[in-house]
């Protein structure tokens, strides 16, 4: 199975009208910038079975945005696991209730999202292969067997 992880892109920042961290959408630059990196997932021909996003706004966005430029024709599903503070645990087994698809994206945030790909690789902290910038996204081999 292979597994793409994504941290969503630039949201606005927060002021008097978005108060909370949950509101907080993408930014004009945001979108520009997860269009440009669905673009180049497009060259490359990536195909998702599914997308799995985090309910918060900027992340449902940036999956939104990828989703149209791939030419996505699936569901977007929202979990309350990709939402932030969630363990590896709940995360793989957010992913094994998927275990049908063969190609996974997966929309979330720092530092759930390199927590997930290193656990993912059987990394810890100290030998981490990923520090995930907005916009950024790793794709995993995982073999499902082994865990």
């Amino acid at each position: 199975m292979l597994i793409y992880i994504f941290r969503h892109s630039d949201a606005v920042n927060l002021d008097n009208e978005i108060g909370l961290d949950g509101d907080k959408y993408l930014s004009f630059a945001g979108r520009q910038k997860a269009c440009e990196v669905a673009k180049k997932m497009k060259i490359l021909e990536s195909e998702f079975d599914v997308i799995l996003t985090s309910p918060l706004t900027r992340a449902v966005q940036s999956a939104e945005i990828t989703a149209n430029v791939i030419g996505y024709k699936g569901e977007i599903k929202t979990a309350k696991t990709l939402a932030g503070t969630n363990s590896f645990q709940k995360f793989l087994h957010l992913i094994l209730k998927h275990s049908d698809s063969e190609n996974i994206a997966v929309f979330g945030h720092a530092p759930d999202v390199t927590l997930y790909a290193n656990k993912l690789l059987n990394r810890t902290s100290h030998d981490s292969l990923f520090d995930f910038k907005k916009s950024s996204f790793c794709k995993i081999d995982f073999n499902l067997d082994k865990n």
